[in-house]
């Protein structure tokens, strides 16, 4: 009688080790595959801002007393563009949002009177 006591302890020992150990790394995929999804969200975001730079840029090209506030929706996120600085006539300050999903990028880019990009930042949000 002692030995199917034990048995049936050392069973259910073993099944409930091999339960965690399924358990943990069933959790672990499951805790990466929303560090890619974050990973991609956050590149997307970089990308679109760099695109409301290109913007502001362009907008500079064509007017130079560019200052255009604004915020556009797209179907992946959104981009906000901050006043654009111009009171040094050597630097233009431009400062971008851009968010898709809960990824954020700040951007702030700092360029000559020919738009040649001088520097090219990514601030805390």
């Amino acid at each position: 009688m002692d030995r199917g006591y034990i048995a049936l302890i050392t069973t259910i020992i073993i099944s409930l080790t091999l339960l965690m150990i399924i358990s943990e790394q069933s959790f672990a995929g499951w805790q990466a595959r929303f560090n890619v999804l974050n990973t991609e969200a956050k590149a997307a975001s970089r990308a679109l801002a760099s695109g409301c730079v290109d913007q502001v840029l362009m907008g500079l090209i064509i007017d130079r007393s560019y200052t255009d506030t604004s915020t556009t929706t797209f179907s992946n996120g959104l981009c906000v563009i901050y006043p654009v600085n111009q009171t040094n006539p050597n630097m233009i300050e431009i400062k971008v949002q851009a968010q898709v999903n809960e990824a954020y990028t700040n951007l702030m880019v700092k360029t000559n009177h020919l738009f040649t990009p001088l520097s090219w930042q990514e601030l805390p949000l």
